[in-house]
C-alpha cells in the first residue's frame, strides 16, 4: 500500500490487546505490505489509520513490472523492506512482560 493522504500506525499487538506496541507512524508518500509482496506471506505488523487516509493498493503483479521497467524501484523497495526485517527480528520485552519487536 502507498499512502496518498493521512497517517498510519504500524504496531505488534501484545498480551493486552487494548496496549499494542507502536513501533512507527507513517505518513503520505510513505507505503507498507512491501515484505507480504516480496515474500507471499502473512504481514509481520499490523496497520491502522489514524486519522482520514486514502490508500493506494498496488498488488503484486503490477508492482513486479514496475520494479522490471524501473529497477531503481526495486532497489529502493528492497532497501527498505530489509531495514524493516532487521527491525522486526529485534526483540525486546515490555512493561506487561510481552516480546516485542523494536
Amino acid at each position: 500500500y502507498i499512502i496518498a493522504s493521512g497517517q498510519m500506525e504500524v504496531f505488534w499487538p501484545t498480551k493486552d490487546p487494548l496496549n499494542p506496541f507502536q513501533a512507527r507512524t507513517l505518513y503520505a508518500g510513505d507505503f507498507f505490505g512491501e515484505i507480504s509482496v516480496f515474500t507471499k506471506r502473512p504481514a509481520s505488523a499490523s496497520v491502522r489509520s489514524v486519522s482520514n487516509s486514502i490508500l493506494l493498493r498496488l498488488q503484486r503483479a503490477p508492482l513486479m513490472e514496475l520494479v522490471r521497467k524501473y529497477p531503481a524501484t526495486l532497489a529502493l523497495l528492497e532497501r527498505v523492506a530489509d531495514a524493516r526485517i532487521k527491525e522486526n527480528s529485534i526483540s525486546t520485552t515490555d512493561a506487561h512482560g510481552d516480546t516485542i519487536p523494536i
